[in-house]
């Protein structure tokens, strides 16, 4: 579904969709100049008005978080609540949290009258809209019938929704103009933009044509009003109209025009959008050389947006966004690549995956990780990227840097990975073993001779490979490939160098909780006690203020033998502290909240949405996000006696070795596999995995 171009900016920069007092009205001559004097003002030496006023044009600007500072100054007084609500609504709609917004809207559309009424409907359509886009991403990476049956009736449901707001309020030309986009036969798109062309100029004039299609007005009305911002957006639209039409050249021009009014506005994230498509229209042209500096151009403007705004809550559709800009990059780089576009790969799905990671936990990580410049003699690091016709296998040795692909469907793909990550989570059945033959013959064997010899192996994962442990991989001869490798995940980025003993640990756990009895829990807490001679925190004792203070002390390892839920979205990711859940935002910002770092962090017992790659980045993220070197997790939950015989195992395996997590914990799974027949099943002992911030 084509979204008005406005709603680029609920991402990022621009249309904010504010409503305001007449009084407080801004006409698009004047924006500019109010722009430039707002922030020049101090929050603390202005009136309501003007905080209203500056609270809309920050919202406008894409600072957030001076938004949030500024309506914590206003007052819940008279007329002036409804208008701050308006503007609490449509932060919450920038940020993502949509349901808040839709509530929001609701209660205010029965308050407020007239044209303030109309654009608070303009507003809650179009949140309804890109609600239901959120539900349709999230079901194009579901495989599991139920889920996917489910969130595609949800985001039927908010179209549903949205079509009756517009058709029960088409007297409003905005509203009219997202009818036609909705259902264009039940308006005169003709007689709408004679409506539009008589207005007044002004941003929302330009939204209002542009939403109809009706380019040439469009940018008339922004060359009027000479803001450079508008002036991208008008030339940017027109230019991805020419190239869908096939009028290259006549693309080339205006996707030029708008990217050089996106840096005379520094709008990074139009830049983006205007470098991406140019690059798409150079390959097309048979240009690929300057297709790679437009998607070069792109790459830094994407860096520039997490620089601008590190720290700061994200709309969880951004990296919607940007993501094909990375994947049209990445095809182009690994046609025929050399060296140096390994390299370039490389950094792009760095880039890729620190986006995706933003974007589930609903803000800009203001870490600053530094790409590893060695790799040790003994390690392998191991790139896969999912293109839709390939599977991309970069190797990075001691040596150098090496390439393979593989010809496989991207569906066929995901759907071969999906099936075995069933297959192994059956505790029963061994029906486990044809998948990881045929994984092991995708992923392991077109590089066997460049891992050979080495004793570890590193995966920066893409995709859904992130749900399966490569640890179950079987080989030709019925081998293991943790029989023969240590074997860690990394996102591919070092943040710290691991030092020091693990001295200190803080070991908690729940017994019962609102789900499940786990009574073995306490079994494992009172054998790393006296193993680790750790402090501990168990049963009632535990609870999110007490685990807070507690962390205020300096603790080398961090162990929760607690029952975590990890699911696609963040918010429904939670974690159990003894009486408490809690999100696995909280749990996020607790950890930021310690005193000391922390070298290892233990989840023990989570249980991830099966096969759900996007659920899998609260486990990959959660250690790397708080810097923390070392993260232990379950991909799915295994019973409660053999999660405590292989803990106790793998920590006597770590006081021998210090800081060898990755051989600690295979030698823990070998044990696994030779004390008992039936632990073959990798069940038990596969699901375990390690997420590694430091290896060189």
């Amino acid at each position: 579904m084509k979204f008005l171009y406005i709603n680029f900016l609920y991402f990022l920069l621009g249309f904010s969709f504010i409503i305001l007092p007449p009084s407080l009205s801004i006409s698009g001559k004047d924006i500019y100049v109010q722009r430039q004097n707002i922030k020049q003002q101090k929050v603390e030496e202005t009136s309501v008005i003007q905080l209203l006023l500056m609270a809309e044009m920050y919202l406008d600007l894409g600072n957030l978080g001076q938004v949030n500072r500024i309506l914590n100054k206003i007052p819940e007084e008279g007329n002036i609540k409804f208008y701050k609500k308006v503007i609490e609504a449509n932060l919450a709609a920038r940020l993502g949290e949509y349901t808040q917004a839709i509530t929001l809207y609701e209660q205010l559309q029965e308050r407020l009258t007239g044209k303030i009424r109309f654009r608070l409907i303009f507003n809650h359509i179009q949140t309804l809209r890109e609600r239901s886009s959120y539900y349709l991403w999230q079901a194009s990476e579901e495989l599991d019938p139920q889920s996917l049956q489910a969130l595609e009736q949800l985001a039927k449901r908010d179209r549903q929704t949205s079509l009756q707001l517009a058709r029960d309020n088409k007297t409003d030309l905005e509203i009219a103009s997202i009818l036609f986009q909705l259902s264009p036969t039940e308006v005169n798109r003709e007689q709408l933009i004679q409506e539009a062309i008589a207005e007044e100029d002004s941003q929302t004039k330009i939204e209002t044509l542009l939403a109809l299609g009706e380019h040439t007005e469009a940018i008339a009305t922004a060359t009027r009003l000479n803001e450079p911002r508008f002036l991208s957006w008008v030339y940017g639209e027109q230019g991805k109209q020419y190239l869908q039409d096939g009028k290259l050249n006549e693309a080339l021009a205006s996707l030029r025009k708008a990217q050089l009014f996106a840096n005379q506005a520094r709008d990074h994230f139009a830049l983006a959008q205007w470098q991406g498509h140019l690059g798409r229209l150079h390959q097309q042209l048979g240009r690929p050389d300057q297709a790679k500096v437009s998607y070069q151009v792109a790459v830094y403007a994407i860096e520039q947006i997490r620089k601008d705004v590190a720290g700061y809550r994200v709309n969880p559709l951004l990296y919607q966004q940007i993501q094909p800009i990375l994947r049209d990059y990445l095809k182009l780089l690994l046609k025929s690549p050399q060296e140096a576009d390994l390299k370039m790969a490389i950094k792009i799905q760095q880039l890729e995956l620190l986006s995706e990671l933003d974007s589930y936990f609903r803000s800009w990580c203001d870490l600053a990780p530094q790409p590893v410049n060695q790799v040790r003699q003994d390690t392998a690091i191991i790139y896969t990227i999912i293109l839709d016709e390939q599977l991309h296998l970069i190797v990075r040795t001691d040596s150098g840097y090496y390439h393979q692909s593989v010809a496989i469907a991207q569906v066929q793909l995901n759907q071969l990975i999906y099936d075995w990550r069933k297959t192994l989570a059956d505790p029963v059945r061994d029906r486990y073993i044809d998948g990881g033959r045929a994984l092991y013959d995708l992923l392991i064997q077109p590089i066997h001779a460049l891992i050979e010899g080495k004793k570890r192996l590193v995966f920066i994962q893409d995709g859904r490979l992130r749900t399966v442990p490569m640890a179950a991989l079987i080989d030709q001869h019925h081998t293991f490939l943790l029989e023969r490798y240590a074997i860690s995940y990394s996102l591919g980025l070092s943040t710290r160098r691991s030092s020091g003993s693990l001295k200190r640990a803080l070991v908690a756990g729940v017994v019962n909780n609102s789900i499940e009895s786990l009574p073995n829990v306490n079994q494992e807490v009172m054998a790393l006690k006296d193993l680790l001679r750790a402090d501990v925190l168990l049963g009632s004792q535990l609870s999110k203020s007490s685990l807070q203070s507690r962390l205020q002390t300096p603790y080398d390892v961090l162990h929760l033998a607690t029952r975590n839920q990890l699911e696609s979205n963040v918010e429904q990711s939670r974690l159990t502290l003894g009486t408490q859940e809690i999100t696995l935002l909280e749990f996020e910002q607790l950890l930021r909240q310690r005193s000391s770092r922390i070298t290892f962090l233990n989840l023990s017992a989570c249980d991830t949405a099966t096969g759900n790659p996007a659920a899998v980045l609260g486990l990959t993220g959660i250690g790397f996000r708080t810097g923390i070197d070392n993260t232990m997790g379950s991909l799915w939950a295994v019973s409660d006696q053999s999660t405590v015989e292989f803990m106790i195992e793998f920590y006597r395996q770590l006081q021998q070795t210090p800081h060898d997590f990755s051989e600690s914990l295979r030698q823990a799974q070998l044990q696994a596999i030779n004390q008992d027949s039936n632990e073959l099943r990798p069940f038990s002992w596969a699901g375990f995995i390690l997420l590694t911030n430091h290896y060189e």
